[in-house]
């Protein structure tokens, strides 16, 4: 049952992703998003992104930098697929 965030919010339309990102469940959500930020504004490592992602005086910042380059559509596991009819629907054996 249930949709993944995706599919909710480009209401059942599917996009073309340019990019493809996974995560870890151990790994920081906060890392996630610096990762995915970092490589939209170009950047090699996600330090930099996550300082101004933590930093709430930073945000506005930020969202400037990502504004002018925010054309990359990412397709991100944990927003994409539909966890609770896929991964999670029947439990193991």
């Amino acid at each position: 049952g249930g949709a993944a965030y995706a599919t909710v919010v480009n209401k059942g339309e599917p996009r073309m992703a340019n990019k493809m990102v996974t995560h870890n469940w151990g790994n920081k959500f906060s890392h996630l998003l610096a990762a995915v930020f970092a490589d939209c504004m170009g950047h090699r490592t996600y330090d930099h992104a996550l300082g101004m992602l933590v930093d709430k005086g930073r945000m506005e910042e930020l969202r400037e930098q990502l504004r002018t380059r925010a054309h990359t559509r990412y397709w991100i596991c944990a927003f994409s697929v539909n966890q609770h009819s896929g991964i999670c629907d029947k439990p193991p054996l």
